[in-house]
């Protein structure tokens, strides 16, 4: 098992919570853009974190970059969509998806940066 694997479950439960919070904050409207992104950003998330964690399970196999650059595009997306998808009327959605979003997609770029030291190709 490899170090820091707490970001990968960090990401899990974000995608959990923002998939089930349109139950959880009263809002599962069926027919609503924000029921339908909530759902499925959760779930992207879910399944870009599960992959993370097994692709990069054992320290013989080459960590891949994918999984956390399509958790860094669902991150900044959510964070988007309320004004996007045009909900950020509903606070307590666009607050919570805003919040998940910008978790997803911190702990997404801080992996990023930790795994493959971009330090070195930055501009100093």
């Amino acid at each position: 098992m490899r170090q820091n694997q707490w970001k990968d479950v960090v990401m899990l439960i974000a995608g959990i919570w923002l998939a089930a919070s349109p139950w959880a904050l009263d809002h599962a409207d069926e027919g609503s853009r924000m029921f339908y992104n909530a759902v499925g950003a959760g779930l992207a998330t879910v399944v870009f974190s599960i992959a993370d964690l097994v692709m990069t399970r054992d320290w013989s196999a080459p960590p891949t970059v994918k999984a956390l650059v399509g958790l860094l595009v669902i991150g900044l997306w959510t964070v988007a969509s309320p004004w996007i998808l045009g909900f950020s009327a509903q606070r307590d959605m666009t607050l919570n998806t805003v919040v998940v979003g910008v978790v997803v997609a911190a702990v997404a770029l801080w992996q990023v940066v930790d795994r493959y030291d971009v330090s070195d190709r930055l501009p100093q």
